[in-house]
């Protein structure tokens, strides 16, 4: 599944949204390849001590916004992660604001990195909150083999004997009657329960 086909599955219900969603009260309402937008109400749970909305909320608004438009780009298979964001606010955001809405845009994507825009506006009266910047960083998730793709043990290199210890049959026995460490009191307490190994010369 491609980015964009991902993300809106998740906004029209296909698939489980992000859980940060709801702590935040944030609801995903556009994406197009290159465009992510999010809306939020603000309410009195996302208010600070000095009586307005936390910075976090249009911090979160933003970072949301635009890498879901560097995420509505990729490919299946591929994955990124967010590398930088800088964020300016504006005007304060209280309740009496209203609903807000952000929108995240492409600026550029390269080969492993992408950068996009962000800002936040008031939906009731279209003024600037806040906007910012951000930079993802790209790359492909490399497939776990299955079962079926790894050669069966006889083909491997050296076959058995590859994955076997290289020890005697002598040293293997010398080993089994060997008494356990814990057994001699001069044995270090961290190396207690320990068995010491025959030494071999080196080839």
């Amino acid at each position: 599944m491609s980015g964009l086909d991902y993300l809106r599955a998740i906004a029209d219900g296909r698939l489980r949204g992000a859980p940060i969603a709801a702590t935040m009260g944030m609801v995903a309402v556009e994406f197009n390849e290159g465009l992510a937008v999010f809306k939020a109400e603000p309410a009195e749970y996302h208010y600070n001590p000095i009586g307005v909305v936390h910075g976090g909320l249009a911090a979160t608004l933003l970072d949301s916004a635009m890498s879901c438009a560097v995420h509505t780009t990729l490919s299946p298979g591929e994955r990124y992660t967010t590398l930088e964001l800088k964020v300016n606010f504006v005007r304060a955001i209280t309740v009496g604001t209203g609903m807000v809405r952000a929108e995240g845009r492409l600026i550029h994507r390269g080969g492993t990195v992408a950068t996009a825009e962000g800002r936040i506006v008031s939906e009731s009266d279209g003024k600037l909150l806040a906007h910012g910047v951000t930079t993802c960083l790209r790359s492909t998730r490399r497939p776990e083999p299955s079962p079926a793709d790894l050669p069966p043990l006889g083909q491997v290199e050296g076959g058995l004997k590859a994955i076997q210890p290289r020890m005697t049959a002598g040293e293997l026995a010398q080993v089994a009657t060997l008494p356990d460490a814990q057994d001699d009191p001069s044995t270090p307490p961290d190396l207690r329960g320990r068995r010491s190994l025959p030494q071999r010369p080196h080839p």
